[in-house]
């Protein structure tokens, strides 16, 4: 949960006074808390925590991998880099196992002479690495001297990814800025949002009403300006298009329908009525030598500027997203969907992936278990996605004895990952379990405590008593 287990002294910790509060329900625990004994000492906590987070972690000496990788600065101002590695079990399950590494300098050398240190301590070969995945920075995604393209030199058989999500935001960021409509809303809202952040400014603005000053009249005819800014259409346009956009974005799972397009800007000029704005109209036309294309009407005016963004929008995604490793995954999903519908297979798809996966995938013997694959039938689904077929084959055990190159090619499909959402979210843990007053917190322990709280579904499910016997085990001592 976040709290720290440790406190001023041994008595006030919030791990004893936790014992003491659930003694008061059971006697035998308020027996025990009275006797002389080191199993509630600092020292046996941090061994419990680290034993706990070692049994979570996975084995994947020997497994096919792909790695993810993000660095960030601790409340210490330390760099912290998040190692992220994703493997695939027997059963088609996803794991995903993380630690954190102290960095001393964040450029590509240290960041590369780091993981592969990682690697060769945890005795892992890079030939079991098949992706990576990290943010779009040039110390990552540099084509000279970045630290993926240094990994594929080692092996040329990684798959470098960057992380859709940092790309969805660059080619928001990209579509909205390059269109000044929207670019002009944008500027404004955060005018606005940096008047109203302030007590202060917020306070100086109540006083201009009053007070007839200079400064305050300066003000006050800002304030003005943007109130009239509030209410013209065009405003009320951009906010309504800005909130299709983002949510769209955020879902990343809805296709923009030409239906659906239109209904939006019917519903700007509704509501925009419903809160007392100007009308829609169209912007003065500046003097040319060439004659420049005139609308016939707002509406007309505002509906290109609608399909431009949106189509602004939509080419700095493919632009950002497309890459050649995405176009591996791709293919990959199409040859298995359709060997699935035993429809026919396209040559060109399958020599993509097996000079990819070079030595990985037997080329005859996919084509052969593509084919085998069209006799899995169930009646619950439409054979329309990987997914579909990912769950009939996890609970199938025969199926992937016999189908194990197609079954090789999933687990390839599976470890690329398409983000670093997990190396994200441990950066949120972080900054909850590492705080100003924890600060002088070890690494291991940092380690431990974050895997503890990232993967608490997982905790749960463990069985404590088992692992309270394997943990009495490790040492006569105890």
């Amino acid at each position: 949960q976040g709290i720290a287990p440790r406190g001023y002294d041994d008595l006030n910790n919030n791990f004893k006074q936790l014992l003491l509060l659930m003694s008061k329900n059971d006697d035998i625990l308020r027996d025990w808390l009275t006797w002389k004994t080191t199993w509630t000492s600092v020292s046996i906590q941090a061994e419990i925590i680290v034993f706990i987070a070692c049994t979570i972690q996975h084995d994947i000496a020997q497994k096919m991998f792909g790695l993810m990788a993000d660095e960030t600065a601790d409340v210490s101002r330390i760099e912290q880099m998040v190692i992220t590695f994703r493997s695939v079990d027997d059963d088609l399950e996803v794991y995903e196992d993380l630690g954190l590494h102290l960095l001393d300098c964040c450029n590509s050398e240290t960041i590369y002479k780091t993981l592969k240190d990682i690697l060769i301590r945890l005795n892992i070969p890079l030939s079991n690495c098949k992706a990576f995945c990290a943010d779009g920075a040039a110390t990552f995604q540099g084509a000279v001297m970045g630290v993926i393209t240094r990994f594929q030199e080692d092996e040329l058989r990684i798959a470098q990814a960057h992380c859709h999500m940092h790309s969805v935001n660059l080619a928001m960021s990209n579509a909205i800025s390059n269109e000044p409509l929207t670019r002009n809303f944008l500027l404004l809202v955060q005018d606005i949002d940096f008047l109203c952040d302030s007590p202060k400014r917020c306070a100086l603005v109540q006083k201009a009403e009053t007070e007839k000053t200079a400064s305050e009249n300066k003000m006050k005819a800002q304030a003005g300006g943007y109130a009239k800014a509030l209410e013209n259409f065009e405003f009320y346009f951009c906010l309504n298009l800005s909130i299709h956009i983002f949510q769209i974005s955020d879902r990343l799972s809805k296709v923009l329908q030409e239906k659906e397009l239109m209904l939006t800007f019917k519903k700007s000029i509704v509501e925009s009525e419903k809160v007392d704005v100007t009308p829609p109209k169209l912007p003065q036309m500046v003097q040319a030598s060439n004659e420049p294309h005139r609308f016939e009407s707002p509406q007309a005016f505002y509906r290109a500027k609608y399909f431009s963004i949106f189509d602004s929008t939509n080419g700095a995604l493919q632009q950002r997203i497309s890459d050649k490793a995405t176009a591996v995954l791709l293919a990959v999903e199409d040859v298995l969907v359709a060997g699935w519908k035993g429809e026919m297979q396209e040559n060109k798809k399958i020599d993509l992936i097996c000079n990819f996966y070079g030595r990985n995938i037997d080329r005859d013997h996919l084509c052969h278990q593509l084919k085998s694959l069209e006799n899995i039938n169930d009646q619950n689904t439409m054979k329309r996605s990987i997914s579909e077929l990912v769950s009939i084959l996890r609970d199938q055990l025969v199926l992937r004895k016999m189908l194990p190159v197609v079954v090789n090619l999933i687990c390839l499909y599976l470890i690329s990952p398409a983000t670093t959402t997990i190396a994200e979210h441990s950066f949120s843990t972080l900054q909850q379990i590492k705080t100003y007053l924890r600060s002088t917190m070890s690494q291991p322990r940092l380690n431990s405590l974050i895997t503890l709280n990232v993967y608490q579904e997982t905790l749960d499910k463990l069985d404590m008593t088992a692992l309270v016997n394997k943990f009495i085990k490790n040492g006569d001592e105890k």
